[in-house]
């Protein structure tokens, strides 16, 4: 497999309290990213905002885990950075990708780096700074989405014995994202049940709401890290229509105002 490939496994399995377990999965799943990255065309321009954040946020964290000896965190993060790189990314941005990538894969981030008619070597390099201005939340939060409902369409064809014609994602009705907007800024202050309630009430939807809150306060985690719109989840989910019919090679529906949805949490229909 080669030392990289063998060097990024067992970093990626590796934690202070637990015993490394080999796996030749893991080691052929190590091959196949290091190949991805090694063989990817980069087309060299102006990062867009999803890429600069993705760069900024990747430096910030990797760069606290590998300080905590968390190689294993580290290592999916740097999967996921070089995975979401696509169309043109910056000269700048892509050079910092590869410092990442020098730690765990040395001999393969050097040639990178030679490839990119760099002189001297990557390992004699500073170590990137991240820029926190270019770290946007929502950004996140809207990557999140796509990656959960891919992997929730992924859990439910698990159960599916028949071979569906298509995929049907629905959103959740617009008012309960401004509903647990307010639940979610409330419960950072108080679990009081009726304190939450009252502040999130709304006539028209009060059994709802009634029902919502103590959910919420038994299992915070249930609430999304921050509460995109409506609107900003369509978007993104027609955005990614084509990566998610790809994915699954099923025509993919987009509806909105599903009454079991919830924001964060489409609603999936196999047909």
């Amino acid at each position: 497999y080669g030392m990289d490939t063998a060097r990024l496994f067992l970093v990626s399995v590796a934690s202070p309290e637990k015993d490394i377990e080999w796996s030749e999965k893991g080691i052929e799943g190590s091959l196949r990213f290091i190949n991805r990255v090694f063989d990817k065309k980069i087309k060299f321009g102006k990062s867009s905002k999803k890429i600069e954040n993705k760069i900024n946020k990747s430096i910030r964290d990797i760069t606290e885990n590998i300080k905590d000896f968390k190689y294993n965190i580290a290592v999916i993060q740097l999967r996921e950075l070089f995975d979401s790189i696509e169309g043109e990314i910056s000269r700048k941005d892509y050079e910092s990708s590869l410092k990442l990538l020098a730690p765990f894969c040395p001999h393969i981030a050097e040639e990178l780096w030679e490839k990119m008619g760099k002189k001297g070597f990557i390992s004699l390099e500073k170590w990137p700074k991240f820029d926190v201005k270019k770290i946007n939340p929502e950004l996140d939060a809207l990557d999140s989405f796509i990656l959960d409902t891919i992997k929730d369409i992924h859990n439910i064809s698990k159960f599916v014995k028949i071979k569906p014609k298509k995929i049907i994602i629905s959103v959740s009705e617009e008012w309960k994202y401004k509903a647990i907007e307010k639940i979610k800024k409330t419960m950072e202050k108080t679990y009081d049940i009726s304190t939450i309630i009252k502040t999130a009430m709304d006539k028209q939807h009060a059994k709802e709401i009634s029902k919502l809150v103590p959910s919420f306060i038994k299992n915070p985690k249930k609430l999304p890290k921050l509460v995109l719109t409506q609107d900003k989840e369509l978007k993104e989910l027609e955005v990614n229509i084509k990566k998610l019919e790809n994915e699954f090679n099923l025509q993919i529906e987009i509806k909105k105002d599903d009454l079991k949805a919830m924001p964060g949490k489409p609603s999936i229909l196999f047909e």
